[in-house]
C-alpha cells in the first residue's frame, strides 16, 4: 500500500461533509417501474452513516412499509441549497439511482413528476457546471441511470432542474468528480445476483462492494488529525469501477454490455477501506479475455460490428489525407469555400451580404463543393442536405470548411486554410501536427460527444490546440470544451479574445463556454454561427442565460443524434423560413 499524506485538520478532509442520496423506482411516461433504486439508495445511505457524514438526507418513492411517495426537484433543491449556503462543508456527495435519459448528448435524472413535468428532472450538465462554483471544494456526483435516448417527443421535451443554487457571488472553483454508471447510449442494469430473488443494481453494488472488500492495490493510507486511516481515494475508485462493472455484468450475461463512465479531479475520498479482498485465481477473467479474442477474430473474418477500422480526420480512410482532398477537390479559384463529405446538398442560405454558390451538389453519397464570399469576414451558413436535415456552420473567410456526413448525423467539421489565403503557407508547415491534433478529436469524440477522460490530458490538449486555432479555428472550439471540462474559466476566455484578434468575431461556443454570449445588438461582438456548433454545447444555453430566436431555442426539444448540431426536417424548414429575407440568413 502506498502511504501518503492527503490532509490534515483544516484542510479539504478535515470538516464537514455532506450528502444527498435520492432513489427514485418510478416514473411517469409509461417508463418499467424499476426495483433496486430505492434499496440501492439506502445502502448507500446507511454506508454514508457509517462513514460519519455530518448531514445525510435521503430522498426514495418509497418509505419503509413500501407506500409510494413522491420526490421533487423542489426538495432536492431546497436541501442542496440549503448545503451549499451554509458554508460548512468541505464535501458533498450527491448520488442518484434511477431513470435517466438522454438529450443532446446529455443526461437528465427522472424524478417522480417526469415526464409530464419538464421540470422534475435534474440536469446533469447544469448542475456540474455549478457544482464547480458553489463553495464547496469537492462535489462528488454519482449517477447510477440509463444513459439512453427516448423515444417519445413528450420525453425529449424535458428541460429539467438545476439541482445547485446559481448563485451572484461564486466562490473558488471546486473539484468535480464524477462517476456515472455506463457510457452514452448504453443502458445501466439491474440483475438477480442473490437467492432471496431480489434485483440489485450493478452499479451500485460495486460502488460499495469497493469499500466493504477492496483489493489491495485500491487502498491509500491518509493521515488525517493526527490519525493514519486507510481509504479508497475517488481516484482509485474510478479505475476499479471501469474493471469491475463489465466483469460483473458480464459474468451474469455475456451479451450483457455497461462500462462506467468516470472523470476525477480531487485527491478526495469518500469512504474507509474494509478489509482487503486476498487475490484468488482469475478464472472470470482469463475466461473474458478467451471471448473478447474470439470476438476480434470472428469481427476480422466476417466483418461484425466488432471490427475495428482505422479512420482519419474528417471520417475518411486512413490514405486520403486532407492535404490530398484539398488538391484534388478545390480546383476551383476559391478564397472561401465549404466542402461536404457523405451526403448531397440540397440548398445553402447565408447571412447578409455574404453569398453562396453551389458548385457541385455531390452524388448520394458524395462530395458537394460550395463557393462562399464573405466581404465581412464571417458569416452564418445553413446547409439542407437531400434528407432534409441541416445543420449550421462559421462561414470564416480564408478557410475551407470540411463537413462530413454520416447518416442523419454530422460528424466532424474542421477548417483549412484556403490555398489562395495569406495562412496556406503555416498550414503546410504544421500540417502533419495538425492531422495527429484532428486524429485525436476523432477519437476522443467516437461516443458522439467531445470529452477528454482526464484533467490533465484535457490541459495538454487544450494547449496544443490554442498554438494552432489560427489554422483551424474547430481546434480552437475543441480546446475551449477541453479547457471547460478542466474548470479552468481564464483559459477560455482567453481563447475568446484571441478568436476576436484574429478573426474579427468568435465562435458561438466559445462565446458560450466563455460566458460572454451578448448579441451584437447589445454591444457583443459578432457571434458565428446563430446557435452552437456542437450539441452537447445546447444545454449551457439555460445556465448561461442566453436567449436566442424561439425557432431557433426550440429546436433543442428536437435535435437529431449527432456531434455537431443537426436539425430535423421541419426544424430547419422552419428556422430558414423565419431567419431568411430575400434568401439570405438575417
Amino acid at each position: 500500500m502506498k502511504s501518503r499524506v492527503i490532509s490534515e485538520r483544516g484542510g479539504i478532509m478535515g470538516r464537514k461533509r455532506a450528502a444527498v442520496v435520492i432513489g427514485v423506482n418510478k416514473t411517469g411516461g409509461g417508463l418499467t417501474p424499476l426495483q433496486a433504486c430505492v434499496d440501492g439508495a439506502n445502502d448507500v445511505a446507511e454506508w454514508l452513516r457509517g462513514e460519519n457524514f455530518d448531514r445525510l438526507d435521503v430522498f426514495t418513492d418509497e418509505d419503509e412499509s413500501g407506500a409510494q411517495r413522491e420526490v421533487t426537484a423542489k426538495m432536492l433543491k431546497t436541501a442542496v441549497k440549503d448545503i451549499v449556503k451554509s458554508r460548512l462543508y468541505s464535501q458533498l456527495v450527491i448520488f442518484f439511482s434511477g431513470h435517466g435519459s438522454l438529450k443532446n448528448r446529455d443526461e437528465f435524472w427522472l424524478l417522480s413528476g417526469a415526464p409530464e413535468d419538464s421540470e422534475e428532472a435534474i440536469s446533469w450538465t447544469e448542475t456540474f457546471e455549478l457544482a464547480k462554483e458553489c463553495g464547496i471544494p469537492n462535489v462528488v456526483l454519482i449517477s447510477d441511470a440509463c444513459r439512453t435516448k427516448p423515444t417519445t417527443l413528450q420525453a425529449m421535451r424535458i428541460r429539467g432542474s438545476v439541482l445547485l443554487p446559481n448563485q451572484a457571488e461564486l466562490g473558488p472553483t471546486g473539484q468535480v468528480d464524477k462517476f456515472l454508471a455506463t457510457t452514452l447510449d448504453r443502458p445501466a442494469y439491474e440483475v438477480l445476483l442473490t437467492a432471496d430473488g431480489k434485483k440489485i443494481s450493478v452499479f451500485t453494488h460495486c460502488l460499495l462492494e469497493a469499500f466493504s472488500r477492496p483489493k489491495a492495490d485500491m487502498v491509500d493510507t491518509v493521515t488525517e488529525d493526527g490519525e493514519t486511516i486507510r481509504v479508497v481515494t475517488n481516484r482509485k475508485l474510478g479505475s476499479h469501477l471501469k474493471s469491475r462493472v463489465p466483469e460483473l455484468i458480464q459474468s451474469i450475461n455475456p451479451i450483457y454490455e455497461q462500462m462506467p463512465d468516470t472523470e476525477v479531479l480531487s485527491d478526495a475520498y469518500i469512504g474507509k477501506a474494509g478489509a482487503v479482498e486476498m487475490p484468488g485465481p482469475d478464472i472470470l477473467g482469463s475466461l473474458l479475455r478467451v471471448i473478447t479474442t474470439v470476438r476480434v477474430l470472428v469481427g476480422v473474418i466476417i466483418g461484425s460490428p466488432w471490427t475495428t477500422t482505422t479512420m482519419s480526420h474528417g471520417g475518411l480512410p486512413e490514405q486520403s489525407s486532407p492535404i490530398a482532398v484539398q488538391f484534388s477537390e478545390f480546383a476551383f479559384e476559391a478564397e472561401t469555400g465549404l466542402v461536404v463529405h457523405g451526403a448531397r446538398i440540397d440548398d445553402i442560405f447565408i447571412s447578409h451580404k455574404a453569398r453562396a454558390m453551389i458548385l457541385q451538389h455531390g452524388d448520394t453519397p458524395g462530395t458537394g463543393l460550395v463557393t462562399l464570399d464573405i466581404p465581412e469576414g464571417v458569416a452564418s451558413v445553413a446547409i439542407r442536405f437531400r434528407n432534409g436535415h441541416g445543420t449550421v456552420i462559421a462561414g470564416l473567410r480564408g478557410y475551407i470548411a470540411h463537413v462530413t456526413v454520416e447518416g442523419r448525423a454530422v460528424t466532424d467539421v474542421s477548417y483549412l486554410p484556403s490555398p489562395n489565403s495569406d495562412r496556406w503557407t503555416s498550414y503546410l508547415a504544421r500540417s502533419f501536427e495538425l492531422e495527429m491534433l484532428r486524429e485525436k478529436t476523432a477519437m476522443e469524440a467516437l461516443e458522439g460527444v467531445f470529452r477528454l477522460s482526464d484533467p490533465h490530458e484535457a490541459e495538454a490538449f487544450a494547449r496544443t490546440a490554442r498554438m494552432e486555432k489560427r489554422i483551424d479555428p474547430a481546434l480552437g472550439l475543441y480546446a475551449a470544451y477541453a479547457y471547460s471540462q478542466a474548470s479552468n474559466q481564464t483559459a477560455i476566455e482567453s481563447i475568446q479574445q484571441y478568436m476576436q484578434h484574429d478573426l474579427g468575431a468568435c465562435l458561438f461556443d466559445v462565446a458560450l463556454l466563455a460566458k460572454g454570449v451578448r448579441m451584437p445588438e447589445d454591444g457583443g461582438p459578432t457571434l458565428v454561427p446563430f446557435c452552437p456548433m456542437l450539441t452537447q454545447g445546447w444545454n449551457q444555453l439555460r445556465l448561461r442565460k442566453v436567449v436566442l430566436p424561439r425557432v431557433v431555442a426550440d429546436a433543442q426539444d428536437e435535435l437529431e443524434e449527432s456531434l455537431w448540431t443537426v436539425f430535423t426536417p421541419e426544424r430547419f424548414d422552419k428556422i430558414v423560413t423565419e431567419m431568411t429575407a430575400d434568401g439570405r440568413l438575417r
